[in-house]
């Protein structure tokens, strides 16, 4: 069973960020905390790539990656990044003020893809609360465009 999941993951084009960071079968530890039920799904959402940022809807589209660009960030056309989840976690500035309340309050490491690998598969009940409010209000942006 195990590895026919592994093999599914590993296929799936909506699944080449969330094979990074779950890496065991098994139940994650923002699921039996005592956190709303609309934060959890949010989070659910985000890590599973159900969400609207453009990484995602132009998966959908049948547009090239590299052409799945921030529109908030876009500068010129020598300039282009690619609006995925590390982007809105670390980097855009659409979202500084909520990172700031929710996510950088506590978190003050290296913004490197890999640390955000770490932070969606943390299992501090603190940790997950607060990636999980930055997130609710991330995807609440993000729907509002």
């Amino acid at each position: 069973m195990t590895q026919n999941w592994c093999a599914d993951i590993n296929n799936a084009s909506r699944c080449c960020t969330y094979v990074n960071f779950k890496t065991l079968l098994n139940p994650e530890k923002y699921l039996n905390i005592a956190i709303p039920f609309n934060l959890r799904k949010c989070l659910a959402c985000f890590r599973c790539s159900s969400h609207k940022l453009n990484n995602e809807i132009g998966r959908h589209y049948g547009i090239d990656k590299e052409d799945r660009i921030c529109l908030y960030c876009f500068i010129n056309e020598d300039n282009l990044i690619i609006e995925d989840k590390h982007h809105v976690s670390f980097n855009c500035p659409r979202y500084d003020d909520i990172r700031r309340n929710y996510q950088f309050n506590w978190y003050t490491g290296p913004t490197e893809v890999i640390y955000f690998y770490n932070i969606m598969s943390i299992d501090n009940e603190n940790t997950i609360r607060n990636t999980a409010l930055f997130i609710n209000k991330l995807l609440k942006i993000v729907k509002n465009t």
